[in-house]
């Protein structure tokens, strides 16, 4: 081997400097900053703000093992495959050389080996061999192991031995930094059970006979908290025993999980999910549910299971999309789609004349300077438009067929009188039948009658005071 040859850098090694650093230079010795500098440095500033507002990987919440083991009935995968999927893509020159490597954290346990045996697996079925369990306090080894890791997966346990050895609260932690790091750098990390909650801004504990919550600061990599749905824990009370206002609570059932994408967007995953949200208006823990779609693990995963049986059968290539969505499905689909979409809401003829003529009443009245008035007709108007509004496929097929001919152009080739007549025969057209079109203008005159109302109080309250003080003047 010659001399050139040994003394390549390759993965892991690091080679001795022959010559001395360089001396670093002093203020007085730098350059003047420039127009060029400032403006690298706004360019620099601005990429910085992008990738703060978007995750640098994707992150996994798992309630427990088992997803990591389940498979769908009818895309016939195991669900790992879309953790396989999700795994980060390397580029350059060692790109196919360098394997996969896998880090298990399982702090909360003190160290247990059936979570890890779970996880190694686990790594199997998807092709990752080489895993490694990071134990507390680490070795060297294994700070080298966990610094080139793919994925990571942060264990459950106790959550106060979580927060003694992964917070970061304190002060700085070596393991929860380098998993930061390699996080920021993209790889995967998945958290189990009561880690997920060191990923969000918050995490906490329960200390005492009467299980008093004490929080503590997380990780900052997601930006809500994460925490199973057990029975013996209410995450609606956890939310006010966090800080009630901006503290924003995902709850995850036994047996799913939880995705949280490249894009910002969270994908339920199995099982919904339940978001319990502090609402300050009503000073209480609003909840909703979170649904993921019909196939969760996405079109990748049933393609690439469809592909690899086409090969081994000889079938064609059309038989990729057999794991399709059913016709049912695509059905439910549409039916949930137009069912909140806006601009799929109209009126009949009659409900918009109707309409119509309490927005008429309404401006007269507004003219006349009577916001009551005015206001009390345009709720009538706001309450017709949020009642009698109908999906256009619950529309009557006449009623359609009329708005259909209003959309049709009008002939071509008329006299003005003709015209005349046409357009007082005509109706309007078909888009003043949305009821998103009314109600705006709806809205924008209920606001017009609040600020004409607020006007008139004011000089009310004036005159009133005036009036008060002439006596005071003439004794």
């Amino acid at each position: 081997m010659s001399a050139d040859e040994e003394r390549r850098s390759k993965p892991g090694w690091s080679l001795a400097r022959d010559t001395p650093r360089p001396r670093k230079k002093q203020g007085w010795e730098c350059p003047a900053p420039t127009v060029e500098d400032w403006e690298d440095y706004k360019q620099w500033l601005g990429e910085q703000e992008r990738k703060d507002e978007l995750p640098a990987a994707p992150q996994i919440f798992l309630a427990d093992f088992s997803l990591l083991f389940h498979q769908d009935p009818d895309v016939k995968l195991p669900w790992i495959h879309r953790v396989k999927c999700e795994l980060p893509r390397r580029v350059g020159r060692l790109s196919g050389e360098l394997p996969i490597k896998a880090s298990y954290i399982g702090f909360g346990t003190n160290d247990a080996a059936e979570g890890y045996d779970l996880f190694k697996k686990a790594m199997a079925e998807i092709g990752v061999t080489l895993c490694r369990q990071i134990h507390h306090p680490p070795n060297r080894f294994e700070i080298a192991h966990l610094e080139q890791s793919d994925l990571v997966l942060v264990g459950g346990g106790d959550r106060r031995r979580l927060w003694e050895t992964l917070g970061t609260d304190v002060g700085g932690n070596e393991v929860a930094e380098h998993v930061k790091w390699r996080y920021l750098q993209g790889a995967l990390v998945i958290a189990v059970a009561e880690g997920m909650s060191l990923l969000g801004e918050k995490s906490w504990y329960c200390s005492g006979q009467e299980n008093t919550v004490i929080p503590f600061k997380g990780w900052g990599i997601f930006p809500h908290v994460v925490a199973p749905e057990t029975d013996d824990a209410d995450l609606e009370d956890l939310v006010e025993k966090l800080g009630g206002a901006g503290v924003v609570v995902l709850g995850i059932h036994k047996g799913g999980g939880m995705i949280f994408n490249k894009d910002g967007l969270v994908e339920p995953a199995r099982h919904m999910i339940s978001e319990y949200r502090w609402d300050w208006q009503s000073t209480s823990v609003k909840q909703a549910l979170l649904i993921g779609p019909p196939r969760n693990t996405g079109l990748i995963c049933p393609l690439y299971a469809a592909s690899r049986e086409a090969a081994e059968d000889g079938d064609e290539v059309a038989d990729a999309y057999a794991y399709a969505l059913t016709q049912e499905e695509e059905a439910e689909e549409e039916n949930l789609i137009s069912k909140f979409d806006p601009y799929d809401q109209w009126l009949d003829f009659e409900t918009r004349s109707e309409v119509e003529e309490q927005k008429k009443l309404g401006n007269d009245a507004f003219k006349a300077g009577k916001a009551d008035l005015a206001s009390i007709h345009y709720g009538k108007a706001k309450v017709m438009l949020s009642s009698a509004t109908k999906r256009w496929a619950d529309l009557n097929e006449k009623v359609r067929q009329k708005l259909d001919e209003l959309a049709k152009p009008a002939p071509k080739g008329q006299l003005p009188s003709e015209q005349k007549e046409s357009e007082a025969a005509q109706l309007g057209k078909k888009e003043d039948y949305q009821a998103c079109t009314l109600q705006l203008t709806v809205l924008l005159n209920i606001c017009a009658c609040s600020l004409l109302a607020h006007s008139q109080d004011q000089a009310r309250r004036q005159k009133e005071s005036a009036e008060d003080k002439v006596p005071d003047h003439a004794s």
